[in-house]
């Protein structure tokens, strides 16, 4: 039994693509807004300091600007689901390694604020 299926933190209903590298959910809360996981392959690895058989990842998740067609991850929804919220990330995240069990994630808050709270 992993982490996720011990832990009883609500998590969102989610859609993906094929090979499991967009995620798409409705957050419920004070608003309906519309959530993307997006994991999207890093070619320049080298500048992270690996070696280049490594498949790395940037994990990019926000708000879905339907007009831009891309993430805002500088949205702050103030929608009252924090928890729900990262537990689906965290489950988006097994799904992935699910399908690409050799890569490797990066994964950074878009500010200081978001960085202590995807640590704790």
């Amino acid at each position: 039994m992993n982490i996720l299926t011990k832990m009883k933190i609500e998590k969102y209903p989610t859609q993906s693509n094929a090979n499991k590298s967009i995620f798409s959910f409705t957050s419920i809360g004070r608003n309906v807004i519309e959530k993307r996981v997006q994991f999207t392959q890093i070619n320049d690895i080298e500048n992270y300091g690996l070696p280049k058989h490594i498949t790395l990842y940037n994990l990019a998740f926000g708000d879905w600007n339907e007009e831009s067609g891309d993430i805002d991850d500088f949205a702050r929804s103030n929608n009252g689901d924090t928890e729900t919220l990262l537990a689906t990330v965290a489950n988006n995240v097994r799904e992935f390694w699910h399908y690409h069990p050799d890569s490797l994630l990066f994964i950074t808050g878009s500010t200081s604020e978001r960085n202590r709270l995807y640590q704790s």
